[in-house]
């Protein structure tokens, strides 16, 4: 799940210099973020064989990108408001002591939770047997949660330079 990692990195490295350019990360974070749910997705529903009319499944598609990409968004934010308010947590060396890796645990556990639930919900919605939506949002959860705060932003500024 790197392309899921580096794709949506910029949220929290770029400069304030490259604003200008947000709209065009932005995109591609967005364009990103829906290939790669759309895809896990597809594939569960295929797994589990799961039976959904055509624009019933795309908007469950559309539905967990935006819940995903929620989620995200709140996880960037909590860690850029933690990096901001805690002293010991620096976010270009988050494993520089002990409370760091703490935060990135409890984000990356917050982040797993959020996106079950909704995914979950999502699932149950569209007439989806409970166990089976279960399996589908744990699944989901696992595979989509944003693995790149776990990088040191210095890393990950570095390569993008």
């Amino acid at each position: 799940m790197i392309l899921y990692d580096v794709i949506y990195i910029q949220l929290a490295v770029l400069p304030l210099w490259m604003t200008m350019h947000m709209t065009l990360w932005l995109g591609a974070t967005l364009v990103g973020n829906f290939l790669i749910d759309m895809i896990v997705l597809l594939l569960l529903i295929h797994l589990f064989s799961i039976h959904l009319k055509r624009d019933v499944k795309i908007r469950t598609i559309l539905m967990a990108w935006v819940f995903g990409f929620i989620c995200d968004f709140i996880i960037i934010i909590m860690l850029l408001v933690l990096a901001n308010s805690i002293d010991v947590f620096d976010i270009y060396k988050p494993y520089g002591h002990v409370v760091g890796i703490v935060i990135l645990a409890i984000l990356i556990l917050t982040s797993m939770v959020m996106t079950f639930y909704l995914i979950r919900y999502l699932m149950v919605r569209v007439a989806v047997r409970k166990e089976k939506a279960v399996r589908v949002a744990i699944i989901m959860a696992i595979v989509t949660v944003p693995y790149y705060i776990l990088l040191p932003i210095n890393i990950t500024f570095n390569s993008f330079l």
